[in-house]
């Protein structure tokens, strides 16, 4: 079993010490000892690493709770879904250049999918790795946004067995510099249902190896 996964194996351990079951979702188990990481080939990482220096607009705390007010593009659902980082953070890039950066902020926060879903979500549920980190990465307010299911990224991650996901998720929160949210209190969360991302994960079916 990686290292990594011990270790949330322990928090949730003590979130839920009378369901182990729950703790499946969230643990591979390996041949190895060593800790497991998200297998992406040397060039796309070097991409990434390369739109992580790049600066975008940095919300305001408010953000995070701004009201949804117009449906995304087309083009950039699909950026998302498809994992098309490079585009995605293209054209905002293009938008901060020549609009501004509240069109920038407009997009991340306040144009979703019709279900609610933001470009997190999107990506969550879709596997997008690329898109996930640079989203986190820039704009970690979108962490715990839900939609109007009240479902956060983990929700959906959880919900279709996404484990790379679920560990993209989980990372950026543990190496928030600002602390701005626990890892325990992340795990909580619950959507209208009272569901939490672990009890979506056992409600649904941990998918098998």
């Amino acid at each position: 079993m990686g290292n990594g996964f011990l270790v949330l194996v322990s928090v949730v351990s003590a979130l839920d010490e009378q369901k182990p079951e729950i703790l499946y979702i969230f643990v591979k188990y390996q041949s190895s000892n060593q800790a497991r990481k998200i297998d992406m080939p040397r060039p796309v990482h070097e991409e990434l690493e390369r739109w992580k220096a790049v600066k975008f607009p940095v919300p305001i705390a408010d953000y995070g709770f701004s009201e949804p007010n117009k449906i995304l593009q087309k083009e950039v659902y699909t950026y998302a879904k498809e994992d098309n980082f490079n585009a995605l953070f293209g054209l905002l890039s293009d938008k901060r250049d020549r609009v501004s950066s509240e069109e920038v902020l407009d997009i991340i926060f306040k144009h979703v999918a019709a279900s609610g879903n933001s470009l997190l979500h999107v990506a969550a549920s879709h596997g997008s790795e690329g898109v996930i980190q640079l989203l986190c990465h820039h704009f970690p307010l979108l962490i715990t946004r839900k939609n109007f299911l009240g479902d956060n990224a983990l929700h959906l991650a959880a919900r279709a067995g996404r484990f790379d996901t679920i560990q993209n998720l989980v990372e950026h929160v543990k190496i928030d510099p600002h602390k701005t949210l626990e890892l325990a209190s992340f795990l909580r969360m619950k959507n209208n249902k009272g569901n939490t991302p672990l009890h979506d994960a056992v409600i649904n079916g941990c998918p098998s190896e």
